[in-house]
């Protein structure tokens, strides 16, 4: 790469200096990719997924920055997408508040959710670029971004074969006008007790009144609860796939390398989105239980083994803790933009807030006390920086979660024989570190688990409550006394 380095800025000042792209960099391949559940007869249900080349990628960072600066400055405070420092996770943590304020307030709140139809493939590009003029975007930029867009070209990739170039975007563009699509807009009524909204209109189209609505990947209900058995089916799904039903030790498979994928792909998809969500101690529960559930599979341990030993035999962090991180995460996040709206609010919520509230700051003050840092107040008027947060939660989860394991040890007999590591989360035990991926060395891991966890059952005990013994017992005893 250090070779091609100066080929590369050569390239980009001849751009800069003469404000032209070559044709070959505004080509792209564009992949159809069907959408769930979608008919795959109708071309309407596919999504187009285009890929460009790497060095008009590296043109368009260098371009974005240069936009940035000025849009930055200018753009609406409620701006989420495409935005430096922010996430759709703060649009979501918006609409969270906004509802449970509402709830408190017991006033009427409106929460529509609008889909724009093909909203890139129908944007004239003429508006687009006036538009820029007038936002401040002029001079060389303006025409190397004009020049950039002029002529772009497509070619679909269909079973392994490419077309000729396709100038599918100017096209469209002139051809149609962005529109709301009524059909994908749907609205939920919070508080409508007493209402009288029987329908909603967007010019002369109903809008939907519906119980739920998907509002940035996250479902929005009338009760602004999360549905946590469909969270856990999705992630158990994701597991499924990746490994066949079942999960069980003897296919050979290393717990270890199981985890990682559950902890990879279907952790994630379980619980996005509720670090913003309110959630009540029984669904952290059912999550947990779940969680657990996949873990005794993948370990091939009966129902009956603690708890703590199914986490620390493959170092796995209980998703209660990831739930908490992602809550800190996303609050020090917040907290070092101090002049966004969201900081706004928890600075609020702190002075207005009750205890014993809903509000998104009270799970906070929870979540630093549990693993003893300091106030919200605090992290407000001193905030971290993210390597600096991230170290300081990771040794206070890590000294909590140590001490939980020996508290649970000193409870429990039948974990007399499992020594806890130095770092619980995320170290394996030594029984499961030394397995490979072959049935023999994962077969025997599982023996080994079993035995340190005493819930492998040898023949002794099996034939203690075996009835067939102890008739032959009672047998014997009546013909020594003959």
């Amino acid at each position: 790469m250090e070779e091609l380095t100066p080929f590369i800025v050569h390239l980009l000042n001849l751009i800069l200096t003469y404000l032209d792209v070559p044709i070959f960099l505004k080509t792209g391949i564009l992949t159809p990719i069907l959408k769930k559940e979608k008919d795959k007869t109708l071309p309407s249900s596919y999504r187009g997924i285009t890929v460009t080349k790497t060095f008009a990628k590296i043109l368009q960072s260098i371009l974005k920055d240069r936009v940035d600066s000025v849009f930055n400055n200018i753009q609406n405070s409620l701006q989420r997408g495409f935005t430096e420092g922010v996430s759709s996770l703060c649009a979501a943590f918006l609409t969270s508040e906004a509802i449970e304020e509402s709830k408190k307030l017991k006033i009427l709140l409106i929460l529509i959710t609008l889909d724009a139809e093909k909203a890139f493939d129908k944007l004239n590009h003429e508006i687009l670029f006036n538009k820029l003029y007038h936002y401040g975007i002029k001079g060389k930029l303006w025409i190397l971004l004009r020049n950039l867009y002029k002529g772009m070209s497509i070619k679909v990739k269909w079973e392994g074969q490419c077309t000729e170039d396709v100038n599918g975007a100017t096209r469209n563009s002139t051809r149609d006008l962005v529109k709301i699509n009524p059909t994908k807009s749907e609205a939920v009524l919070y508080n409508a007790k007493g209402s009288n909204i029987s329908t909603l209109k967007f010019e002369d189209n109903d809008i939907n009144i519906t119980n739920e609505t998907k509002h940035l990947g996250i479902k929005r209900n009338e009760q602004n609860r999360a549905n946590i058995s469909e969270r856990i089916r999705t992630g158990r799904a994701t597991i499924y796939s990746l490994l066949g039903a079942g999960l069980h030790v003897r296919r050979g498979f290393s717990p270890m390398v199981a985890y990682k994928l559950w902890r990879t792909y279907a952790v994630p998809r379980s619980i996005y989105g509720l670090e913003v969500m309110n959630l009540l101690a029984k669904e952290k529960d059912m999550l947990e239980l779940a969680e657990r559930k996949i873990l005794r599979q993948i370990q091939g341990l009966p129902n009956n083994t603690a708890n703590m030993a199914v986490y620390t035999l493959v170092g796995a962090e209980p998703i209660a803790i990831t739930l908490d991180k992602n809550v800190l995460t996303f609050f020090m996040n917040i907290v070092r933009n101090p002049g966004t709206i969201e900081c706004e609010i928890l600075r609020r919520q702190i002075v207005f807030s009750d205890q014993r509230g809903k509000d998104f700051i009270n799970r906070v003050e929870k979540t630093l006390s549990k693993y003893n840092l300091k106030s919200s107040s605090y992290y407000i008027e001193n905030p971290l920086n993210k390597m600096e947060w991230k170290r300081l939660v990771g040794i206070k989860i890590k000294e909590y979660w140590k001490n939980e394991c020996h508290n649970e040890k000193m409870e429990k007999t039948s974990l007399k024989y499992i020594e806890i590591q130095n770092n619980p989360l995320n170290e394996a035990h030594n029984i499961w570190k030394s397995v490979k991926n072959n049935s023999k060395d994962v077969k025997a891991g599982e023996i080994k688990a079993r035995i340190s966890t005493q819930t492998y059952i040898f023949q002794a005990k099996r034939a203690k409550f075996d009835p067939k013994v102890n008739l032959c017992v009672q047998f014997a005893n009546r013909k020594m006394k003959i």
